[in-house]
């Protein structure tokens, strides 16, 4: 008998501010066509418990109540980072598929289908927060591409959807820096 297919946790976002902070176009060929592709890095400041979009036990790994403060509101608040050494870190995994909305003004939003979504990077911060770092590989027309130049450095409203099957989710096996 088959061991049921382990449910992995989704990385997803739903209009959550985040930092679009670079942003590199290239043509790609697709077969005997040229394509503009883009490679779009982003930053996302948020509350630990989205470390579970990656693995259920990520957030009492990492945080931990302060023994310091007594914990009056909050019982089991994880606001203290455990280890304070470690250095931002690379979770490998990687996202095919996903459909990427940047928020453009009323009707006008910035629609990306079929990304790819990974190097995602964690880092932690006392208080309870984390900063997700990720990469949206996207193939967008050329007005797209003019819109998402002209956001660089600034803060946008994003939702990032995985497709909706559930099968877009992958370990990331590609070495990289």
């Amino acid at each position: 008998m088959n061991a049921p297919a382990e449910i992995r946790p989704q990385f997803a976002l739903k209009d959550k501010e985040v930092t679009l902070q670079h942003v590199n176009s290239r043509m790609e060929v697709h077969g005997e066509e040229h394509v503009l592709a883009c490679d779009l890095k982003f930053s996302a400041l948020l509350p630990n418990s989205a470390l579970e979009m990656f693995d259920p036990a990520l957030p009492k790994s990492l945080f931990m109540s302060d023994p310091t403060e007594p914990d009056l509101l909050e019982t089991g608040r994880l606001d203290t980072v455990k280890f304070p050494n470690l250095q931002p870190f690379k979770w490998k995994r990687k996202i095919v598929g996903a459909q990427v909305k940047i928020a453009h003004g009323v009707g006008n939003d910035i629609v990306l289908e079929l990304c790819d979504v990974d190097k995602f990077t964690i880092e932690m911060h006392n208080g309870g927060s984390v900063t997700i770092g990720f990469r949206v590989r996207c193939n967008p027309d050329e007005d797209q591409a003019a819109k998402l130049l002209g956001k660089i450095q600034d803060r946008v409203t994003l939702t990032l959807d995985p497709p909706a099957d559930g099968d877009g989710e992958q370990d990331d096996d590609e070495d990289d820096d």
